[in-house]
């Protein structure tokens, strides 16, 4: 997910990099709602699927894991209200940095919801 370029200023490679780790979080946390859905319903063969889908978010983190972080801590950092929103930075946070002393913390904010989401696939 690293987006740096010799021709790019810091600053604006920053940004983008940034607006990379928001998009793709906004997207497991859609993924996390049909995944919710799924596991309501009992739809078995949908929530592999889902499943699988997380999964490859999760190797793209740990792939960048040093470049993204920052960018995930912001993200959860401007949606403290939003516990649907916190499901993403939570879940690759506890697959990702397990150790790093924010993941305790964001997880620690989550809803009983989102963390017994969170159990079943993290």
């Amino acid at each position: 997910m690293s987006v740096r370029s010799p021709h790019t200023p810091p600053a604006l490679s920053a940004a983008v990099r940034q607006d990379v780790v928001a998009q793709q979080l906004d997207n497991i946390n859609v993924l996390a709602e049909a995944l919710a859905m799924a596991i309501r319903d009992g739809d078995s063969e949908n929530e592999a699927k889902l499943r699988v889908s997380l999964e490859r978010y999760v190797a793209a983190f740990r792939w960048a894991a040093t470049d993204s972080l920052p960018g995930i801590l912001a993200y959860a950092s401007a949606r403290p209200d939003l516990d649907d929103d916190l499901f993403a930075p939570a879940f690759i946070l506890r697959l990702v940095a397990r150790d790093h002393h924010e993941t305790q913390k964001l997880v620690a904010l989550v809803s009983d919801d989102v963390r017994a989401l969170l159990a079943r696939v993290a």
